[in-house]
């Protein structure tokens, strides 16, 4: 995968601001989307999806679901400490207050040999 381009994200003073997440693909893929939306009260919610076309559409998607909570968010890439395992391309998604309101993942499924 190589990392080119941008992704949009909202700044608590409501200005569209972009950094670098977007990924391209080479070869025949389906991109699943998994999605942990953080309720303290509730409890966390889980969403999975795989019907993107590329993982641009899905990072589209994830940003659609948090601003679905919070107008105003920001994404930006996990900081994995040291000996800890983690999806690839692990984001969180920030809130007005700084505070995190969930965490997302595109990951890449490559068919071996069959198409869907």
């Amino acid at each position: 995968m190589v990392l080119q381009g941008e992704m949009a994200s909202h700044s608590p003073e409501g200005r569209g601001e972009r950094s670098g997440f977007r990924f391209q693909s080479e070869g025949f893929m389906k991109v699943l989307l998994i999605v942990v939306m953080f309720n303290f009260e509730t409890g966390s919610e889980l969403e999975t999806r795989m019907d993107f076309a590329d993982v641009d559409a899905c990072h589209a998607a994830a940003l659609e679901t948090f601003q679905s909570i919070h107008a105003e968010v920001d994404i930006r890439a996990m900081e994995i400490p040291e000996g800890q395992e983690m999806l690839e391309g692990t984001m969180i998604a920030y809130g007005v207050e700084g505070n995190e309101i969930g965490m997302y993942a595109c990951n890449v499924l490559r068919a071996a040999g069959n198409s869907p």
